[in-house]
């Protein structure tokens, strides 16, 4: 299968996200990660750039919409997601 080039977006910046993200990026794809919480450790977040990881931190903006996306096991019910998303496109 290849991956190279094919977008992936990832909800939500804790464990299971950094090392979705990282997985994700190690099969060469286009990795945009997004998490409402702007308090993630920053040594993650460099990490992740520096891999070319794109992130969103401190809400959800409709990019996350626009890729195929992976919703992390710590991630809160998906109505709320669906809603501060909703409401950033009302925006």
């Amino acid at each position: 299968m290849k991956f190279e080039g094919k977008n992936i977006g990832i909800v939500g910046l804790g464990k299971s996200g950094y090392w979705a993200s990282k997985l994700a990026k190690n099969l060469h794809y286009n990795v945009f990660v997004s998490d409402t919480n702007s308090n993630i450790d920053t040594s993650m977040i460099d990490d992740l750039e520096n891999l070319g990881v794109e992130t969103e931190l401190g809400k959800h903006t409709n990019k996350i919409l626009k890729v195929f996306t992976i919703i992390t096991e710590g991630f809160p019910p998906l109505r709320f997601f669906l809603k501060d998303v909703t409401k950033d496109l009302n925006e």
